[in-house]
């Protein structure tokens, strides 16, 4: 988790102001690296190739479509994470969803969402549980979205700040 903290250039550049390190604090984009992070990354990963079949087949995009889409789409997101000055878990996850999706139009490997959403997507007759490109979409969007919401709410991936000496607590 980020932390706002106002600095002055000349705290900035001393290595061992207390200031310094609020600095490097406000640079940190990302969650705490938890149990929770791990469970949305995987969700994310299985979001992103069912998503990509989704648009690529049933939504008629085709894969340039749908690869031109989700490209502008993540550029975009993109943009706005990089100018947020903390961690919003909501852009931070859609960006880490995107990059999901494009990612599984381009990947050469199977990770482990892509082949817990194949295996929920494909019919039975191919060894899957028959739910679709729909449903398992839907399904893992639904648990990704409670999650992000869960830990904006409870606020348990974000790292607490240490006291910096000289600042109030």
């Amino acid at each position: 988790m980020t932390y706002e903290l106002s600095d002055t250039p000349e705290a900035v550049r001393d290595a061992n102001s207390p200031t310094r390190h609020a600095h490097r604090l406000r640079l940190n984009k990302v969650p705490e690296i938890t149990v929770y992070f791990w469970i949305i990354k995987v969700l994310c990963t299985t979001v992103g190739e069912t998503a990509a079949d989704l648009l690529n087949e049933k939504a008629g995009l085709g894969l340039t479509g749908v690869s031109v889409l989700m490209s502008a789409l993540l550029a975009v997101v993109l943009v706005v994470q990089f100018r947020t000055r903390a961690y919003r878990a909501g852009v931070y996850w859609l960006a880490v969803a995107l990059i999901s999706v494009v990612g599984s139009l381009i990947s050469l490997t199977r990770p482990l969402g892509t082949s817990i959403g194949d295996y929920l997507s494909q019919p039975t007759g191919d060894g899957g549980l028959g739910l679709g490109t729909v449903v398992t979409s839907v399904l893992f969007l639904a648990v990704i979205l409670g999650m992000v919401v869960y830990l904006t709410v409870t606020r348990k991936d974000v790292i607490d700040r240490e006291p910096i000496a000289g600042q109030a607590a």
